[in-house]
């Protein structure tokens, strides 16, 4: 939207997005390596080669917004017709898949009509013949669960976590991602390096073409190779501040919009079983 304000020209214009911004175009910036400063070109003979330019962005940067936009990606309100507090935050104790919200209506002889909101297991019911075709099993999880209830009460979870000090110091030290690993792009670099070393010998080439070719490539394999060392263990803060200020913020969230911002800002998962909901998930950064 701000950039829509501030009338920042789109890149990539299509016809379908009217000249505005679209999350479509953002991710193609936020997804393009080229801003890294590097590219893989293919020539006409399918040789390949890497072409540098000034970056924009250090490569540790471009790693650290993939993993974002991964980790955003999964973690949204999912969407529907029907006011669901929990919709796109749900999974499955027995697939672990998620439950979908959905409803049905009854309609008296009087003519009254009354609609019935539910969850149940997508894994029953959607797709459930493809998966079987393909191996897969259908999930036996197919209890019909009261929107209304277990709304209530997956907020009433989740409001008891994250007012429990221990609980946020357990989830946070749960869920600090592990080191990446760096593995393939640092096979490809040594690919490259070594394509690159036989191009000058075959065809003759002055050492100073093979030194030019190999300088980009040379520095990149050791900060991958420093970035996917594991990082030495931090001691947790206490959470016993934090709990205080949601202790007092969290009463204060009464509308369902309001409720569902908080549900994403925590990457919030309620973990249904057959009878009720079981416990919640969150996911405490640390910045």
């Amino acid at each position: 939207m701000r950039l829509i304000q501030e009338g920042v020209p789109v890149a990539r214009p299509d016809k379908s997005s009217k000249g505005l911004w679209t999350v479509r175009h953002v991710l193609y910036i936020l997804r393009n390596e080229a801003y890294t400063g590097r590219r893989t070109v293919t020539g006409p003979l399918g040789e390949t080669a890497v072409v540098t330019f000034p970056a924009l962005v250090s490569g540790t940067e471009f790693r650290q917004v993939q993993q974002l936009v991964a980790s955003r990606r999964h973690h949204q309100g999912g969407r529907t017709r029907h006011p669901a507090l929990f919709a796109g935050h749900t999974r499955c104790t027995a697939c672990g898949g998620s439950l979908t919200a959905f409803s049905n209506a009854n309609t008296s002889k009087a003519g009254t009509r009354t609609e019935y909101h539910y969850y149940r297991c997508r894994n029953t019911y959607s797709g459930a013949a493809h998966r079987v075709t393909r191996g897969g099993e259908v999930c036996t999880h197919n209890r019909l669960h009261r929107m209304e209830a277990t709304d209530e009460a997956g907020w009433t979870m989740f409001c008891e976590a994250l007012t429990e000090p221990d609980f946020l110091a357990w989830a946070a030290e749960r869920d600090q991602p592990p080191a990446p690993d760096h593995g393939v792009r640092i096979g490809e670099i040594r690919g490259q390096m070594a394509q690159a070393v036989r191009r000058v010998v075959t065809h003759h080439l002055p050492d100073e073409v093979l030194a030019a070719a190999l300088a980009p490539l040379q520095q990149e394999p050791a900060q991958l190779e420093k970035d996917q060392r594991a990082s030495p263990a931090v001691n947790m803060p206490d959470m016993t501040a934090l709990a205080a200020q949601l202790a007092q913020h969290l009463p204060t969230l009464v509308t369902l919009e309001q409720r569902q911002e908080a549900l994403t800002i925590w990457m919030t998962r309620l973990h249904i079983g057959r009878e009720r909901p079981e416990r919640v998930q969150v996911t405490v950064m640390r910045y």
